[in-house]
């Protein structure tokens, strides 16, 4: 094992406890043989990767797992077939890798099992992630596909995938020191020199093998949710400088994840896919709109899929998330798919759900409406999401209207989620407003019904 997966195994851990912590060790162990965790799923690794995350650091930067059920949802929407070559910019412990393996070998005949393991990881699967704990399980992940077949050669590394352009070369693992971006609060324009980490290619045994970033087919993520109020002066400049191409699509107000959103963007050619787990702020708010101009102007729209369920798709997320499906295609004459799963998506009913959306049927616990791609010219794409209750009384409001307007909304009104405002707003704006389904009284913090 150690010799396959030195990367992983390398460090000496067991003289960082003392040794009166032994007998706990060999308990957990135990305890942990005695469930037989050989038997597990392979994405065993990436459910322990979100979890050894603190909640302290996995809040403000944002580091949330996906889903197995979700991965498989969003992969099978995109279409994923045995010769795309696929990109996830944001890999994490490799989830969506994963999925999109599997989907390739499902769909792929060219040669025996083997043979394709070996041209999928060398040629096919790129990840990046600017976690160095991340990308190594992520490269783990993907051997695990085929243990029985060696892996010399993958296109995993260590990087800020923000920083990168088509065609660059990812040079093998070395030191460098810390990116800007390398904490989110703490941005530097220059570095310490002190302040060192490890970026580039990798593999099973640690260092890897330079590689091109080539335009893929499909472009999987799951990017960082980090708020907007996370994003110091410093940083958004230099952000905003990485994708001066893009000016029109630019705005002070996105979150970190729309910067990915304009990475992925970059790097397809027409007729290039992107299957993406965002914010589902990117429906409505004012700081989504040139998200969703790029949308309209580049792409054909094809799955947008939310839940009822808070975090569906993220692991212990503080925000809801939707799934997002599009082609780069000007060819505008296929309807969107806007659906609402009522319903815990899972890995037993994930096939159904995904042959579903796409019929475009409709059931009690899958919601679906299939709206025209002219339509999406509208601002707000809330409402094309089924199941999803708008106040129109609040969505009258002028905009920038005084807080104490919200004083005439009946008495017996039902409470819903989405009035949100800053400790230090004195006004409300509709167009900045998510509001989605009801929402319990306790929910919102007041127990007393007042």
């Amino acid at each position: 094992m150690l010799d396959d997966y030195n990367a992983i195994f390398q460090t000496n851990v067991i003289d960082l406890f003392p040794v009166s912590a032994f007998q706990f060790i060999r308990s957990i162990i135990k305890v942990t043989s005695g469930l037989e965790p050989e038997q597990f799923t392979r994405d065993l690794l990436g459910s322990l990767f979100h979890e050894l995350i603190p909640q302290n650091v996995r809040h403000p930067v944002a580091a949330y797992y996906t889903n197995q059920a979700a991965a498989r949802l969003l992969v099978n929407l995109a279409g994923i077939r045995g010769e795309d070559r696929v990109a996830d910019f944001a890999c994490r412990s490799g989830t969506l890798l994963v999925a999109a393996y599997e989907s390739k070998a499902q769909s792929d005949s060219r040669a025996d099992a083997q043979s394709r393991h070996a041209t999928y990881l060398k040629e096919e699967i790129t990840g990046i992630d600017i976690m160095p704990f991340a990308a190594h399980l992520a490269v783990v992940q993907l051997a695990l596909m085929n243990p029985s077949n060696w892996t010399d050669k993958v296109r995993v590394a260590i990087d800020d995938s923000l920083e990168k352009k088509p065609f660059e070369i990812i040079k093998s693992l070395e030191r460098h020191a810390v990116s800007p971006q390398k904490k989110l609060s703490q941005f530097q324009t220059v570095p310490k020199a002190s302040d060192e980490t490890n970026k580039g290619a990798i593999s099973t045994d640690g260092i890897g093998t330079q590689f091109e970033l080539y335009k893929p087919d499909v472009i999987v993520m799951n990017p960082p949710f980090s708020k907007k109020q996370q994003i110091s002066s410093k940083l958004r400049a230099h952000l905003n400088s990485l994708f001066s191409s893009q000016l029109k699509y630019l705005s002070n107000e996105i979150g970190y994840w729309g910067y990915f959103v304009l990475q992925a963007n970059q790097f397809l050619t027409e007729g290039g896919r992107i299957a993406l787990v965002v914010p589902s702020s990117i429906l409505r708010h004012a700081s989504s709109e040139k998200l969703r101009q790029l949308l309209r102007d580049q792409y054909k729209l094809e799955f947008v899929v939310g839940s009822s369920f808070r975090t569906a798709f993220s692991e212990d997320a503080s925000w809801p998330d939707v799934l997002l499906v599009a082609t780069k295609s000007k060819n505008l004459s296929q309807n969107c798919t806007f659906a609402m799963l009522n319903m815990q998506l899972n890995l037993e009913n994930v096939k159904m759900v995904a042959e579903t959306l796409r019929s475009g049927v409709e059931g009690p616990q899958i919601l679906v409406n299939r709206v025209k791609q002219s339509d999406l010219k509208a601002q707000d794409w809330l409402p094309f999401l089924p199941g999803v209750e708008i106040d129109v009384s609040l969505l009258d409001f002028p905009d920038n209207a005084p807080i104490v307007a919200l004083s005439r909304i009946p008495k017996g009104a039902r409470l819903i989620q989405g009035i949100r405002v800053e400790s230090t707003n004195k006004i409300v704006n509709p167009k900045n407003t998510l509001i989605s389904r009801e929402r319990e009284m306790h929910a919102l913090g007041n127990q007393n019904g007042k």
